[in-house]
């Protein structure tokens, strides 16, 4: 299938990516805000961290901790693309969970995410059995610099537009 340039353009404009990673501390959310804001100067509006989004409504004497999970979960399950990111500096509790949520529940969308690694830290974090196992599956990368991170990011583009090809090719901008 030949896919034109104007309906690529088209694409990028409503392709729903939504980025996952640590927001601890402050400089790794930092860098996590700049992923987002990179890809969305590149052509991708449509560009997100969780935090960013509203919904799932909080549900009444929901500690954060249990927000913040069902959020995250609820987010893989809905967007068109997921980047879940581990930097050696953040606390990647959270993105790990999601990562097994991802591995363990949500088979059928794990072509839709892409794993980006921190180089210098890879072969310390646990999350590196999950990677090998799911090797055929699941997107990965790995980046030494914040450049390098919005650059692998950005350069799975065309593959998920490519199969996705049908998903957004007729929807309105909603996000």
């Amino acid at each position: 299938m030949a896919v034109s340039q104007v309906w690529i353009e088209d694409a990028r404009k409503k392709l729903f990516v939504v980025i996952f990673g640590a927001y601890k501390p402050d400089q790794v959310k930092q860098r996590l805000l700049g992923l987002r804001d990179c890809l969305r100067g590149k052509g991708y509006p449509c560009t997100y961290v969780v935090e960013d989004l509203a919904e799932p409504a909080r549900e009444l004497q929901e500690t954060d901790e249990a927000y913040v999970l069902r959020k995250s979960e609820y987010w893989l399950e809905r967007c068109d693309v997921g980047f879940l990111v581990f930097f050696c500096e953040g606390n990647n509790t959270g993105v790990g969970q999601e990562l097994r949520h991802l591995c363990n529940v949500l088979l059928d969308r794990i072509w839709r995410h892409t794993v980006l690694v921190e180089k210098r830290c890879y072969g310390s974090m646990l999350i590196s059995g999950l990677l090998e196992r799911f090797d055929q599956l699941l997107g990965q990368g790995f980046f030494a610099s914040d450049r390098d991170l919005c650059d692998l990011a950005y350069g799975r583009f065309p593959d998920y537009i490519r199969k996705l090809y049908y998903d957004i090719r007729d929807r309105e901008q909603f996000w």
